[in-house]
């Protein structure tokens, strides 16, 4: 199963009827369960069982509300022309799709220290598709695409610590404020990982204090000239 890349102004209509049903199977598989408050399994209980008692290409999807949490599908959602230009890694079996990892243009700042970089959103792989490493194979290539777009560091946010440690991400020892469109002001997000691309970005990872991060509208997008 080969990895396709596609960028977030190109995602159609089906294709991302198949993410929200990728995402919703994947997030509410055991291991993420797990996680979940009592009030809120009870309430999706439902639903959780309804879509995956469903095979994958049936399109069965959890609620608009819940697939809302996903940026994937937030930007999907607007019009071509204004959806931030993320790239998605896709694998696909026959009919739906089994995994996906996506890459987003960000910006960290760390005491004055500016880099440019990526963050990695909506790492999933269909229930019927764990073991085949596809995820690895996702992450891999999104960090080489990092690479080639000359990033310096990538982040993410993630309560799964051990899975990304054994692909080589450090957790940051410090606060990460996040900044999307459609927030007053900066937000909470971690525990933050990061990976170092370059000399400039293993600066920001083995130092301390508080990162600050930013969403961008397009890779190489500077805050001043970002879109909110």
């Amino acid at each position: 199963m080969q990895f396709r890349t596609v960028a977030a102004p190109a995602l159609d209509e089906a294709l991302t009827l198949q993410l929200g049903v990728l995402l919703g199977r994947a997030y509410t598989d055991e291991r993420h369960l797990k996680a979940y408050p009592p009030d809120l399994l009870a309430r999706l209980t439902p639903d959780i069982e309804r879509v995956h008692a469903a095979p994958p290409d049936r399109g069965e999807l959890m609620p608009a509300e819940y697939l809302s949490q996903f940026p994937t599908l937030r930007n999907a959602r607007k019009p071509a022309a204004e959806r931030r230009q993320a790239l998605h890694f896709i694998a696909e079996a026959e009919g739906y799709v089994a995994s996906h990892v996506s890459l987003w243009p960000q910006f960290f700042d760390l005491a004055g220290a500016q880099v440019q970089g990526g963050y990695i959103e909506d790492v999933a792989t269909d229930p019927l598709h764990l073991g085949e490493d596809l995820s690895v194979r996702g992450m891999r290539e999104a960090e080489r695409q990092a690479r080639d777009l000359g990033l310096s560091l990538l982040g993410l946010a993630t309560g799964l610590a051990g899975y990304y440690e054994r692909l080589g991400w450090l957790l940051w020892d410090g606060e990460h404020h996040f900044r999307t469109s459609g927030r007053e002001g900066m937000h909470l997000d971690q525990p933050l990982y990061l990976l170092p691309l370059d000399a400039a970005g293993e600066r920001i990872t083995t130092s301390r204090g508080v990162i600050q991060s930013w969403r961008l509208q397009r890779f190489g997008d500077s805050v001043a000239g970002a879109n909110w």
